[in-house]
């Protein structure tokens, strides 16, 4: 569920998805999934900024994470860490897979 903030990112004015934390995990303290994407026409997960921290386990896969404007290739047994506030969004190309657990915490 992405809520309707909107967030000015690199001095534009642009509207970025904001996900919150009560949202998610309403009276929680953590959340844990496993996101397992293969799809012959690629997927992506657009950009967006949360009010939590994140942290992913890459099992399996390959795909191009975008972290506040910096590149980077998520593959198999990496750990990535992201903050509150970072604008970040992943695409997966065509044919290929990716397989991670996720995990937020305020």
């Amino acid at each position: 569920m992405l809520s309707g903030c909107i967030f000015f990112y690199n001095t534009r004015m642009t509207t970025i998805p904001r996900l919150c934390f009560s949202e998610i995990v309403p009276e929680g303290s953590l959340h844990a999934a496993l996101l397992a994407v293969q799809n012959r026409r690629g997927y992506q997960i657009a950009a967006h900024t949360h009010d939590f921290y994140e942290i992913a386990f890459i099992l399996a896969g390959e795909a191009l994470h975008l972290v506040n404007g910096t590149r980077a290739t998520l593959t198999a047994g990496q750990i990535t860490f992201i903050r509150p506030e970072d604008c970040h969004a992943i695409t997966i190309a065509p044919h290929q897979k990716l397989h991670k657990i996720n995990v937020a915490f305020p």
